[in-house]
C-alpha cells in the first residue's frame, strides 16, 4: 500500500491508500481544504471542531446530491413507463 503525505489546513498526515488510490485521496483533500476556509477567521474554534463542522457540511451536500439522484431516477422512471404506455398504444393501432 503506498503511503502518501497530504496537508489539511496546513497540517501534515501520513495515510495509506489502495494502489491507484492516490489521485482520488488528493481530490478529496482538496475539497476538505476548500471547506475548510469557510472558518478561516475563525481562530478560536479548535482544529478538531472544523474538521468535524467539515465533515457534517460534506454529509450535508452528499444527502442533498443523493435526494437529486433519486428525485431524477423517479423521473426517469416515469418517462420510461409513459414510453411503454405510449409502444403499446402505437402497437394496438
Amino acid at each position: 500500500m503506498p503511503e502518501i503525505k497530504i496537508y489539511i489546513d496546513n497540517d501534515e498526515y501520513s495515510l495509506e491508500c489502495e494502489s491507484g488510490e492516490e489521485m482520488e485521496l488528493k481530490k478529496a483533500v482538496a475539497v476538505v481544504n476548500e471547506k475548510m476556509t469557510v472558518f478561516k477567521d475563525q481562530e478560536n474554534i479548535k482544529k478538531i471542531t472544523k474538521l468535524v463542522m467539515v465533515s457534517l457540511l460534506l454529509a450535508s451536500e452528499s444527502n442533498e446530491k443523493s435526494l437529486l439522484i433519486e428525485t431524477e431516477k423517479d423521473k426517469i422512471l416515469k418517462i420510461e413507463n409513459l414510453i411503454e404506455r405510449l409502444e403499446h398504444l402505437v402497437k394496438a393501432f
